[in-house]
């Protein structure tokens, strides 16, 4: 037999109930960005490869980061950073966009000319976007403008 009392609670815990569910749901249609498919995450290890390779002079190993239409532009300048040698890097910014699927990252190298060991800081700004049908994260570099930061030239 139910109580007048049982009745009651649970008319009470179904409110609860219903009321906490329309919570949870306005607070899942509030977040715009949420990425379930840890895009953003795929994103960071993948410009964290790229900018390491750079760094370590693995430039072989950078090159398949780069976007297919900027290919022949890195293979022509990447002897400009024969020479050269980096120490350190940061990376200052990072401007991540996930319904465009293009992030902007700021990093800062530094480095020297093998036969001037002179230190320089650049700062290379890397344009990322993911692949519409490959699904890749691809960056569009311009290694002009680490070699003449470098060099204390203009690219």
């Amino acid at each position: 037999m139910i109580s007048h009392a049982t009745k009651g609670a649970w008319g009470v815990g179904r409110i609860l109930g219903a009321a906490f569910l329309l919570l949870t749901l306005a607070s899942c249609a509030s977040v715009r960005s949420w990425d379930l498919l840890d895009r953003r995450g795929d994103f960071e290890d993948k410009q964290r490869d790229y900018t390491q390779s750079i760094r370590w002079g693995e430039f072989d190993r950078a090159r398949q980061f780069v976007a297919k239409d900027a290919i022949e532009r890195w293979d022509a300048s990447r002897p400009l950073l024969s020479d050269v040698r980096f120490s350190e890097y940061a990376t200052k910014s990072n401007e991540f966009d996930i319904e465009k699927m293009t992030a902007t990252v700021r990093v800062t190298y530094n480095g020297y000319k093998v036969n001037s060991l002179v230190e320089r800081t650049v700062e290379e700004k890397q344009e990322w976007f993911r692949d519409p049908v490959t699904h890749q994260w691809q960056v569009r570099p311009d290694l002009t403008v680490l070699s003449a930061g470098i060099t204390g030239t203009t690219p």
